[in-house]
């Protein structure tokens, strides 16, 4: 008999693997807004702010995303994939803490306005390192922890109960929740972005649509909004 899991169970490495796409689009929009914007020459405030919040819900969701590895993931699937090199990929995670920041700081001063042509390259050039980083590092968690080397060493209950608390621990670093959560979602498209908000039940598209709209609109242009 398979050992495959049924679609409509929790699938730890989907989910791994639609949050690396989340990031890695982001990486891909921050870089190309910074060329295109480069000078400082934002066409208006309102695309200040969205790139601003675009760029701080970006931070938000990769430091939300490592510290749920490091915290929950990472010590339970020791016992299970003991193969898997969880120091490196720890040690990876830190070296990326200094770049992140950095780009969360200006991010902060974009909000401010007080953002320099200098600082708008600066920023491109932590991307462009932060992305080197990132490349190597998610290919190695996406090879080591398939679906089929889950399924064949984590039983199914445990893997929905792991899935449960990566889920839980997530959402509550997902801050502010109502930017953040439109950007990982909407840094997806079509069945992805359904399956990313099942993996971590998400808020429904009512409460993104509707309550939160007016908050995170602002960030349309650089999201895959129909």
């Amino acid at each position: 008999m398979s050992t495959l899991r049924e679609e409509n169970t929790p699938d730890l490495a989907r989910h791994l693997i639609l949050a690396h796409r989340i990031v890695t689009r982001a990486l891909q929009i921050i870089g190309q807004s910074c060329e295109k914007f480069g000078s400082g020459n934002f066409p208006d405030s309102i695309t200040r702010e969205g790139f601003a919040c675009y760029v701080q819900s970006f931070t938000s969701f990769l430091h939300a995303h490592h510290t749920a590895e490091d915290t929950i993931l990472f010590p339970h699937l020791q016992t299970r994939l003991p193969e898997a090199p969880y120091a490196m990929l720890v040690r990876q995670h830190k070296a990326m803490v200094p770049l992140v920041d950095h780009i969360a700081k200006v991010g902060n001063s974009l909000v401010s306005k007080a953002t320099h042509t200098e600082e708008l390259a600066n920023l491109h050039r932590c991307v462009e390192r932060l992305t080197e980083g990132w490349q190597p590092h998610f290919k190695t968690e996406e090879q080591h922890f398939t679906a089929e080397q889950l399924a064949r060493q984590i039983p199914l209950d445990e893997h929905m109960q792991l899935c449960r608390q990566l889920a839980e621990y997530t959402r509550h670093h997902l801050q502010p929740d109502y930017l953040v959560i439109p950007f990982a979602l909407y840094n997806l498209g079509g069945d992805e972005r359904v399956q990313f908000a099942a993996s971590l039940a998400l808020p429904r598209g009512e409460l993104i649509r509707n309550a939160w709209q007016d908050k995170w609109q602002v960030m349309r242009p650089f999201l895959l909004v129909e």
